[in-house]
């Protein structure tokens, strides 16, 4: 299972070699954390509010 043999091992397939590849990313949670969590928090807190009225109501 090593690299001899016919086929060449992973990763060296005997191609031209890529040089100067650079790429950078962003942790998911650095990207606009709190990103619309006042404007729908406000109503998703009043959907869920009003939603479970009438089970306290009746305590």
């Amino acid at each position: 299972m090593g690299g001899g043999g016919e086929f060449p091992w992973w990763g060296n397939l005997g191609g031209p070699v890529q040089r100067h590849i650079v790429t950078y990313s962003i942790s998911p949670y650095k990207q606009r954390l709190f990103a619309g969590a006042l404007s729908q928090g406000v109503f998703n807190t009043y959907r869920r509010v009003s939603s479970q009225a009438f089970y306290i109501g009746n305590i």
